[in-house]
Order: structure tokens, then C-alpha cells, then sequence
């Protein structure tokens, strides 16, 4: 029981110190507290990130792991990207993936639950961790998706950490 409460735990400081946190919690005389974290803090950084990569020249694949990244992923980003994620359809994600290895989009931001494995991705060359996962084999997986057959260049991986020291865990 309590293994699970500290589990719950670092997984709400993880969503906090990814910058969008929202829950509702009845304390234990009924009252209802509202926790609400909004911050653009991880996305800015993000968008400083890629803007230093040459995207003429290199592709990038960035890992997020919560619905609400890809929101302030997309608000912040500003250029062209593809997602790969569980809430498309096979076929749009198939389609994207198209788009993203053989079309002009250098950018590809998959949620790292859908995309950890069985994607090759070797045309990448660039990853950039939005928030990273507890989940070890998936990071190490995900990582493997560039390290492919066919990968001619050096290959780059970018965490972006909060300041609270929970991304190190």
C-alpha cells in the first residue's frame, strides 16, 4: 500500500515539474481542494533546443509522455512536426511516419508509451527528451530507435530537466 502511495506520488511531481498539473481532492471533512500547476517553463526550453539544431540537415525526434506535453509542445514549437502517439489511428499513424522519414518534416513527436519499440527510425539523427519515463527498458528502447541499420550519422540525445530534481530519478 504504501509502495503505491509514494508511486502516485512521484508520478504527480513528475506532471508538476512537466509544467501542467490539474487535480481535484476531497480532503478528509468533504471539502474540495483544487491543485492546478500551469507552466511553459519545460516548452520554452524545448523550443530554445530546436532551434539550435540545423533541421535541413538533421531530423529530430522528440519523447514526450503525457497528453498535456503534446499541448505545450504544439503551442510553443512552431514549426512543422508529425505526431506519433495512441490516440491516432493506425493508419494516420503510419501516414505520419511516411510524412516524417521520406517527406520534408524533420520533426516527429511520439509519446514515448506508443513509440518506445518496433519503430525504426534511423533517418533521426537528433532526440530530445520533453520528459523522460520511470520505465527504464522503455528510455532504453527509445533510444534504440535511431541505432538502427542505416544510421550514417552521430547521433545526439537531449533531456530537458526541471530544476526539482525529480527527472534525475
Amino acid at each position: 500500500f504504501n509502495s503505491m502511495i509514494i508511486f502516485r506520488m512521484l508520478g504527480y511531481l513528475h506532471r508538476i515539474a512537466s509544467g501542467n498539473f490539474e487535480r481535484k481532492i476531497k480532503n478528509k471533512v468533504g471539502k474540495t481542494l483544487n491543485f492546478k500547476v500551469n507552466s511553459d517553463y519545460r516548452a520554452k526550453l524545448l523550443k530554445e533546443t530546436v532551434d539550435e539544431i540545423n533541421l535541413v540537415e538533421n531530423k529530430l525526434v522528440i519523447w514526450y509522455r503525457y497528453n498535456t506535453d503534446l499541448k505545450l509542445i504544439e503551442l510553443k514549437l512552431k514549426q512543422e512536426f508529425v505526431v506519433f502517439n495512441g490516440l491516432l489511428k493506425e493508419k494516420e499513424k503510419i501516414e505520419n511516419l511516411k510524412k516524417f522519414r521520406f517527406g520534408k518534416i524533420n520533426i516527429l513527436v511520439a509519446n514515448i508509451a506508443s513509440g518506445s519499440t518496433g519503430l525504426n527510425l534511423q533517418e533521426a539523427n537528433y532526440m530530445i527528451y520533453y520528459n523522460n519515463t520511470f520505465d527504464y527498458a522503455k528510455r532504453v528502447q527509445s533510444e534504440d530507435r535511431i541505432h538502427r541499420i542505416g544510421q550514417t550519422k552521430n547521433c545526439h540525445i537531449i533531456d530537458i530537466e526541471s530544476w526539482f530534481g525529480i527527472d534525475e530519478k
